[in-house]
């Protein structure tokens, strides 16, 4: 990994992701920006722009953190609220499909904000360059 929970928590001022979460979402964070910029981050790792690529780990990694929370919450909701209909006699239960429109958008709302963080932390860099 490009960033341990010490830079998080001591260098980067990190208090939103515990530990316990912190390797989770971090590789979360690795993943994405493997992806955008094709793997040549690791390239980069101890140059001029070190500090800027860890810093976008960080703030993807808290990205991630928020949502699985909400994630999590949501679930917990799913649980209690997502029965449509229950029958006794042969025990039939049927969930309610709803939701789902806004589960994407906020999927979508996730996706772009990982995006224009990653943007605004590695542009600099040049790493978003596609060209040769």
């Amino acid at each position: 990994m490009y960033v341990d929970y010490e830079y998080y928590t001591k260098v980067f001022g990190g208090t939103k992701i515990p530990e316990g979460d912190f390797t989770y979402c971090i590789g979360q964070a690795d993943d994405y920006i493997d992806y955008v910029t094709l793997t040549r981050v690791h390239e980069f790792k101890g140059g001029v722009f070190d500090n800027k690529i860890k810093r976008a780990y960080c703030s993807l990694a808290e990205i991630y953190y928020d949502e699985k929370q909400e994630q999590e919450s949501v679930g917990a909701q799913a649980g209690k609220q997502g029965i449509k209909s229950e029958t006794v006699g042969s025990h039939t239960v049927s969930f309610k499909d709803g939701g789902s429109k806004a589960e994407l958008e906020n999927k979508s709302n996730y996706d772009a904000l990982r995006y224009r963080v990653a943007r605004q932390h590695l542009l600099p860099t040049g790493l978003l360059y596609r060209g040769l």
